[in-house]
């Protein structure tokens, strides 16, 4: 359960689910992107309007992403992306309009399917339809959205695809021209004893009445006690000849960890916790650390091995590199001949 980031990923207009007043608000906020308003329709394709929610979505997402990641947004770098991404819709507007001449087809019943996917990952069907009220969408808006994307990769799999080849040598001339990229940097093998002690979220507390807020703070403090008890009781056991392996399968509180005797596996300082990394150049192999204490909790870590810096052979990374190559000349293609589609509709954009 340690160490891993669970993050809940909902169709791109969840995001504001945690803010539902705004639909209770006569007029939607303005929306501005680097500073620019965003009008109500930011592109028009054959007389068809592509309405601004979908852009404000991916834009919602974009910030979501960053802030989940911890990253600043730049404006300019989010200007370029909502510019990407109305491209991207004006794109596969001009595909759907000629799915026919194309035939290609966005199967109801995957579009049914889909739409119950992404309800199916709300918490009852009303907060799946106020996130769509939330965001001035209806329910044939979703369809059409959803049948959009399906006709893109259509014509991606079935149009584009089969003209596309690379080539061993192209793979094989790629790996040596960016062997830092297959460079792996020297790691840490590592195992660890945890006790949790997690802090409790500062909002869930926000509207809390004061002694609720004082039995939480109280209940917090027995909690840290007891782990940081636990902790140091396993070190002197360490200390005094016990076995790591031992110490880990019946105190950790790690549940992937503990029944390998707390392996954790290879790890580089930016994968831990800076507290955690601290003590890795300290340690050599089989020496144990002192208590830890991250946002988590406690832990003892024990360096297992030192794995030396190396380069990932060819043979281990091929398919990788004939994916990433495919990928590349696959949206080149598509890109190419929807350029030529594109010259004969008739586009405006407003953003």
């Amino acid at each position: 359960m340690a160490f891993k980031k669970f993050y809940l990923v909902i169709f791109f207009f969840t995001l504001l689910i945690a803010t539902p007043s705004l639909a209770d608000s006569a007029e939607p906020p303005a929306f501005a992107i680097n500073g620019k308003s965003v009008p109500p329709v930011v592109a028009i394709v054959n007389g068809v309007n592509l309405p601004a929610q979908f852009l404000e979505n991916q834009i919602a997402t974009f910030r979501m992403q960053h802030k989940q990641q911890g990253l600043p947004v730049n404006p300019a770098d989010e200007e370029a992306f909502a510019r990407s991404a109305l491209n991207r819709m004006i794109d596969q507007e001009v595909l759907y309009q000629q799915r026919k001449e194309l035939q290609l087809r966005a199967d109801p019943e995957k579009v049914n399917k889909e739409i119950e996917r992404i309800a199916s990952e709300f918490p009852s069907k009303e907060l799946f339809l106020n996130a769509l009220s939330v965001q001035r969408l209806d329910m044939d808006m979703l369809k059409n959205s959803i049948a959009k994307k399906f006709i893109d990769d259509e014509f991606l799999r079935k149009k584009i695809a089969p003209t596309v080849k690379v080539s061993k040598d192209a793979v094989s001339r790629y790996y040596n021209s960016h062997l830092t990229q297959f460079e792996k940097p020297e790691r840490f093998t590592i195992k660890h004893i945890y006790v949790a002690a997690l802090a409790t979220p500062p909002h869930s507390l926000k509207d809390a009445s004061p002694a609720t807020r004082k039995r939480a703070e109280k209940l917090q403090k027995m909690i840290h006690e007891d782990a940081k008890k636990i902790i140091d009781e396993v070190h002197i056991e360490l200390k005094t000849g016990g076995s790591f392996e031992a110490l880990a399968k019946k105190y950790s509180e790690d549940t992937n960890s503990k029944d390998k005797g707390g392996l954790l596996g290879d790890v580089v300082p930016g994968t831990v916790f800076p507290e955690m990394a601290a003590w890795l150049p300290r340690l050599k192999v089989g020496e144990t650390s002192d208590p830890i204490k991250t946002p988590l909790g406690y832990h003892i870590m024990k360096l297992e091995a030192l794995v030396p810096k190396e380069t990932v052979p060819l043979k281990d990374v091929e398919s990788d590199i004939l994916n990433h190559l495919l990928k590349q000349k696959l949206e080149k293609a598509r890109d190419a001949q929807l350029d030529i589609m594109k010259q004969s509709a008739k586009i405006q954009q407003f953003f």
